[in-house]
């Protein structure tokens, strides 16, 4: 297999890890609301136990993403699609989370709520709201059908509605009789998380639009900066390998470039997020890689360095 076609099934491979684990998160979100219908306790025991698989799916797909950075130049289409899925795989890990913290108020939620308690009811419906938004983003995000994204967007307007009714009922609730209060906070924690993961669906929605948002394809110099820190750690390791000095000190000359395209960068995002204020989340997150690509530079010259020392006996600059 080539190197271009194994690079394309690696691609691929990433999206659908991304899939899985967004799968996973859905799931997870799907079974908290269940044992909350049914007051499973056991059920949501085994929930929170199932967090770690995945955390786990975050770390592999995070290491996925810096091996094909650091694999080949990518070309832009492809860095889009590796930096989209460095960005949703922190929402779909938060989605974990919460699904997990839904699941640890449940065998205390049963026993100062009712069965068949209305605000639990209401509860579970904003939650089957939040899970569809899920499927649907994940869906809006695989086929890349921004018409699709705009409606899950859309959709998160009847999570918030429902989220802001229900706390008025526990607040009445409390009002009526001080007495519940540990009842309605229980409740009141359940939603939020809910209202959270709709949340975060709806940004994965977002990024969709990110992947075809032509301000953010040309508009910076960060793909630039990805080739650049991609060839360091390249000629660092073939250094390496091949005891060659004059590579050794040519990797550490190119991470003055690297740092300059990352002043480069910071200023551009700054400059985006001034102008479209609508695009601040997805410009923190462009800064926040082009700082994992500025450290990624740097362990490259490092390597280097031991190169020429290996070489010369001395450390660079002695």
């Amino acid at each position: 297999m080539s190197i271009r076609k194994q690079y394309d099934s690696d691609l691929e491979s990433l999206k659908a890890a991304l899939v899985e684990m967004g799968q996973n998160a859905a799931e997870a979100v799907e079974n908290a609301l269940e044992a909350l219908c049914t007051a499973d306790t056991a059920a949501a025991q085994k929930i929170v136990q199932g967090d770690d698989r995945i955390n786990n799916m975050e770390r592999d797909i995070e290491h996925r993403c810096m091996a094909l950075l650091l694999r080949q130049q990518p070309v832009a289409g492809d860095l889009r699609h590796i930096f989209t899925a460095m960005k949703v795989v922190t929402d779909i890990e938060r989605m974990g989370d919460h699904a997990s913290d839904i699941a640890e108020i449940i065998p205390h939620l049963v026993t100062v709520r009712k069965e068949r308690d209305p605000a639990v009811s209401q509860a579970i419906a904003m939650g089957r709201k939040a899970y569809q938004m899920i499927i649907d983003a994940m869906d809006a995000l695989t086929a890349e059908d921004e018409i699709a994204a705009r409606r899950v967007i859309a959709a998160d307007d009847a999570v918030d509605y429902d989220f802001n009714a229900i706390k008025h009922t526990l607040a009445q609730e409390i009002a009526a009789d001080p007495a519940k209060v540990d009842a309605a906070l229980d409740l009141l924690m359940v939603i939020k998380y809910l209202e959270r993961i709709g949340d975060q669906a709806s940004d994965i929605a977002g990024i969709t639009g990110y992947i075809e948002d032509e301000q953010l394809k040309s508009g910076t110099h960060i793909y630039e900066m990805a080739r650049a820190a991609s060839r360091m750690v390249t000629d660092s390791v073939d250094s390496f390998v091949r005891k060659d000095l004059g590579k050794a000190r040519a990797v550490q000359k190119e991470d003055d470039t690297v740092d300059g395209l990352f002043d480069t960068v910071k200023n551009e995002l700054v400059g985006q997020i001034t102008e479209h204020p609508d695009l601040s989340g997805e410009c923190l997150d462009l800064l926040m890689i082009a700082k994992y690509l500025e450290r990624i530079g740097d362990h490259a010259v490092n390597v280097a360095e031991w190169v020429e020392y290996s070489i010369t006996g001395a450390h660079a600059g002695e």
